[in-house]
């Protein structure tokens, strides 16, 4: 018989989806001023949920279904949301649906983006 760990674990489950929009950085300057006009990305967006066992807390479609409807249908119009902005905006809105999120990770075209995450309960 093995001996017991005493390593805790956590589970979690994720969703991916890359989607489309427009936002700007209006505090842009310098050589990255053109940052602060309109630009469009596809937003690699991923959701975690913290789980409990191992069957499905959350179906994956439920959780992808909540990401989309977030998002809206189409290029979503962001403003000057950053990443960080939009990850906080995301798992805030999935709280607000009862989800347990563990964390959002927002990034642009999945060269570097943000993390936020959010203890788990």
């Amino acid at each position: 018989m093995a001996a017991a760990s005493n390593v805790v674990s956590t589970t979690r489950i994720w969703v991916r989806d890359r989607l489309p929009g427009f936002h700007r950085w209006p505090d842009a300057t310098g050589a990255r001023r053109y940052l602060a006009d309109r630009h469009r990305h596809l937003f690699d967006v991923q959701a975690y949920l913290h789980v409990r066992h191992a069957d499905r807390d959350v179906e994956f479609f439920t959780l992808a279904n909540e990401v989309r409807a977030w998002w809206g249908l189409g290029e979503r119009e962001c403003g000057g949301a950053s990443c960080e902005a939009l990850a906080s905006e995301l798992g805030e809105h999935l709280i607000g649906k009862g989800l347990p999120v563990a964390s959002v990770h927002v990034a642009i075209e999945g060269e570097g983006g943000a993390i936020v995450d959010w203890l788990q309960p």
